[in-house]
């Protein structure tokens, strides 16, 4: 794509950046940490849990 992203693990998210995404003519593009989710579930207790969620990474196809 010729831009710089950033990643944090260069043993882990750099190879997969370049495996994955960098060299797959079917990617059109990809953001780094795009997102903020909120996640809300039932504990096994029945407590109502809320937690953030930042994804590394959205591809877009």
């Amino acid at each position: 794509m010729g831009k710089t992203i950033a990643f944090e693990w260069s043993n882990v998210e750099q190879p997969g950046l370049e495996r994955f995404y960098e060299y797959d003519n079917e990617v059109l593009g990809y953001l780094e940490q795009p997102y903020q989710f909120t996640l809300k579930y039932l504990s096994k207790d029945g407590r109502v849990m809320t937690t953030g969620y930042i994804s590394d990474y959205c591809v877009f196809y």
